[in-house]
């Protein structure tokens, strides 16, 4: 049900490094990844590479030697150095690791590291998925279900979470698995990590045979044709007879199932050197590592794999798939809606409802399941990797879930309202459905009857006149509202796309009242909403009727909640009629205390429309102006069908905040200095010191881009995430 956020969260791959060097020219043979070595039937799979190569070009910046050189940096260091007891400590130290056992395990571990790192689950993953999110959904909801419907037992929250998890558990014993997982970690010496496998494999068998349960299960075995060294391990090494079942059991017997497969889990560890790999596998069994590299088909002959084919060429830094098999298992599901709707119908008391409310709740949650189930999109596999350019970093973002919502198939015209070079700008076109809508009111429908039905009979006679005077008056306010925004509101915005820009381009000395008074103008962030119109005319319309609604509301809530309600007149809007369409802004009275610019504004096109603070952003967004960021990512933005842009311009969101910062620093070193100005700003100045040359280092990071589109069945994210070193030319 909310598994998206968690599946998102488990997949993410982040990137954090500079690039300095220029990437090959791409080709079509096969990447030289651990893909190919991994199994097709494997649910997930993820790898980093260059490891090294992206920390040396950061080591290697003028950057890094720059911050190496901050006043702070260097103070920090000299702290750290007092802290040696005595002089030349630290070489003794190194000089000891040196020529200790630990520096080839050292150098060993670094090497795997430096190169490529992969991971991948076992087909097991999936059943371990499915238990994971019904766990966290009984954990997150049934406590709240379980209250309402008086079935808290007189449990504390802790304990009630600990009973549905138990009975999560007990109903999904087929699904309690250790999932299959294993490690890989590329290296230069094949030999030199054996040796280190030998060592751990001594220590292992030594720690083994001073501990009785532990005796016998470190053992030396043949996977794949290579050596491993492994570790077999079960649940009757856990303590399970002192969990206390009984206590959360609904009946005699009822978690025995449950304690006894929990008893005969088993784990297996396993450590080796196989394929230039220095491999860790964890799971039930070694089948994921003996699949490795194993007789069949391989990731990269999956057809999702073939657009990272395209860039096998390139210097890849990382790659992520998920299978369809296991996406489906941790999004919402139909058996999800279904759960839910247990859940649901489960809050209600059967002692609430006669006979013929309880059929008519049970039809209509079949019903509800049904056009809830319609909504759900069908899981598709999806691939990410990303690789080093001159530039920084470029990737693609793949994902062959069906249908897709977002709508590719026309050009973003909304392009040309981003005011140029904004800070940032999302843009965004969905497909227009009203048959959406017309569900939602459909179930907030039947939810009023049941209220009227069920919950009305039990109100005191008061609250039944009152809820009957309310229910009158609201009616046919909530007609007219369901009739503007499906007859006006939804069809004028047809066109489907929609905008949230950032922008700093307004400065001011004086952005508060009493605000005492900077050295130089500070920006200020300027958010707005732009959306593409489809009907001008009957935008204005729907605008003009939820007006009308909102007043006709409050003359009726005055009217029966007399001195409940206070007064209230919009405010008149202050209206022009310039070249490029429409404006009106509403000025914020004196009494708000800020700048006499901010005043909420609405522009009007034939073909856009805009939300924003102020009336020049207003009139700058809907001005057509062509989008100034270079990048060849959006080489032919402007004209080739797109369902998303993003652009982000980090160094513009650095210089609206920076003046801030030092601005905030000024003024409370002014404040400590007790009038003294010339100390005040000898202080502020060695603040001010270590604040710029970091506000500079920030800037490498010079923002990124990206479009999304439909191609072959998926819809893809190309992005590009640029670094540049601080003496680097300006521009990008």
């Amino acid at each position: 049900m909310f598994s998206t956020q968690w599946r998102r969260a488990a997949l993410a791959v982040l990137l954090a490094a500079v690039a300095t060097a220029p990437a090959p020219a791409a080709d079509t043979t096969p990447p030289d990844v651990s893909a190919k070595l991994v199994p097709v039937d494997a649910p997930f799979y993820g790898a980093w590479l260059r490891n090294r190569e992206q920390v040396e070009a950061f080591l290697n910046s003028r950057a890094f030697a720059e911050l190496k050189t901050m006043p702070a940096v260097q103070m920090l260091w000299g702290l750290a150095q007092q802290q040696v007891p005595q002089a030349g400590q630290l070489d003794d130290l190194r000089k000891q690791y040196e020529n200790s056992p630990f520096k080839e395990s050292g150098d060993v571990l670094l090497d795997a590291l430096s190169h490529e790192v992969f991971v991948y689950g076992g087909a097991t993953w999936g059943d371990f998925a499915d238990l994971t999110v019904r766990l966290m959904s009984a954990v997150r909801y049934g406590p709240m279900f379980a209250q309402l419907s008086g079935q808290a037992k007189g449990l504390d929250p802790g304990q009630m979470q600990t009973s549905l998890a138990l009975g999560v558990l007990k109903d999904n014993v087929n699904l309690i698995k250790v999932p299959d997982l294993v490690l890989g970690f590329k290296v230069s010496d094949a030999k030199k990590a054996k040796a280190q496998v030998d060592k751990l494999e001594q220590l292992l068998a030594g720690a083994a045979e001073q501990t009785e349960e532990l005796k016998g299960r470190v053992k030396r075995a043949r996977i794949g044709g290579g050596d491993f060294v492994t570790l077999e391990l079960d649940g009757k090494l856990v303590p399970w007879d002192r969990v206390p079942f009984k206590d959360f059991e609904e009946k005699p017997g009822d978690l025995d199932a449950l304690a006894k497969k929990l008893k005969a889990l088993r784990l297996t560890v396993s450590v080796g050197v196989r394929d230039g790999y220095l491999l860790l596998a964890v799971g039930e069994s070694t089948a994921a590592l003996t699949k490795l590299n194993g007789p069949g088909k391989r990731l990269t002959d999956l057809a999702e794999f073939k657009p990272l084919l395209k860039h096998a060429g390139e210097r890849l830094t990382s790659v992520a798939y998920a299978s369809k098999g296991l996406r489906a298992r941790m999004e919402t599901t139909g058996e999800d809606v279904n759960d839910t709707l247990k859940m649901l119908r489960s809050a209600v008391p059967a002692s609430a409802l006669t006979e013929e409310q309880g059929k008519k709740l049970a039809k209509h949650a079949e019903e509800l399941a049904k056009d809830w189930k319609s909504l759900l999109p069908k899981s598709g596999a999806s691939l990410s990797f990303s690789y080093l350019t001159d530039r920084g970093y470029e990737g693609y973002a793949h994902d062959w879930s069906t249908p897709v919502s977002a709508d590719g198939s026309k050009s973003l015209t909304l392009l040309d309202h981003l005011g140029g070079r904004p800070v940032l700008a999302v843009v965004g076109r969905a497909k227009y459905d009203p048959a959406q809508y017309a569900l939602l009111v459909k179930w907030v429908k039947i939810v009023y009857e049941y209220a009227e039905e069920v919950g009305v009979p039990r109100l005191e006679d008061e609250q039944k006149k009152q809820f009957e005077e309310w229910s009158k008056a609201l009616k046919p306010l909530a007609k007219r509202l369901d009739d503007v925004t499906a007859k006006m509101l939804l069809p004028a915005l047809a066109d489907g796309q929609s905008a949230l820009v950032l922008d700093a381009k307004w400065t001011s000395k004086e952005w508060f009242k009493g605000q005492p008074a900077p050295d130089k103008p500070l920006p200020m962030i300027e958010p707005a909403l732009v959306v593409g119109v489809s009907d001008a005319d009957l935008l204005e319309k729907a605008v003009a009727g939820y007006r009308s609604i909102v007043a006709d509301f409050l003359a009726k809530a005055r009217e029966l909640a007399p001195g409940q309600v206070p007064e209230f007149e919009f405010p008149k809007a202050k209206a022009r009629t310039a070249k490029d369409g429409k404006f009106y802004s509403w000025p914020l009275p004196a009494e708000a205390g800020l700048d006499a610019r901010v005043a909420p504004t609405a522009g009007l096109g034939t073909k856009v429309a805009v939300l924003a603070l102020s009336e020049g952003h207003a009139e700058r967004l809907l001005t057509a102006t062509p989008l100034k960021v270079q990048s060849k990512v959006l080489a032919d933005a402007g004209t080739r069908p797109l369902a998303g842009l993003t652009v982000f311009d980090w160094p513009a969101l650095v210089d609206a905040v920076a003046p801030w910062v030092e601005y905030g620093v000024v003024e409370s070193v002014k404040a400590r200095a007790g009038g003294n100005e010339e100390d005040g700003k000898k202080a502020a100045e060695a603040i001010l010191a270590n604040v710029r040359p970091v506000v500079r280092l920030l800037k490498a990071f010079r923002g990124s881009v990206s479009v999304t589109y439909v191609e072959d069945g998926a819809l893809v994210t190309h992005s590009e995430t640029v670094f540049r070193d601080v003496s680097a030319p300006k521009g990008r």
